[in-house]
C-alpha cells in the first residue's frame, strides 16, 4: 500500500513449520481493498485489487491522475 513493491503479480504465503504454502494473493487484495481511505490511489493498486478480489473491492475508489512531463 505504501509503494514499496510494484507490479506484484502473486503472493504466496510459506509455513514450513508444519509443510504448507499457498496462495495469498486474493486475501492480501481484499485486505488492501478494505484498509484504503478516500483519497486517491495508484492506478496500479486499483488494477492489483480489482484483477485478485474482483470489481465490488474496486467501486468508488478515487485513482490519481496520471501526470506526464515534458522531456
Amino acid at each position: 500500500m505504501s509503494g514499496q513493491v510494484e507490479d506484484v503479480e502473486r503472493i504466496i504465503a510459506f509455513n514450513p513449520a508444519e509443510c504448507w504454502s499457498r496462495d495469498a494473493t486474493e486475501d492480501v487484495a481484499i485486505e488492501i481493498g478494505n484498509r484504503l481511505g478516500p483519497g486517491p490511489i495508484r492506478a496500479s493498486v486499483r488494477d492489483f485489487i480489482e484483477t485478485h478480489a474482483g470489481l465490488g473491492y474496486t467501486r468508488g475508489l478515487a485513482v490519481e491522475e496520471r501526470t506526464f512531463s515534458a522531456a
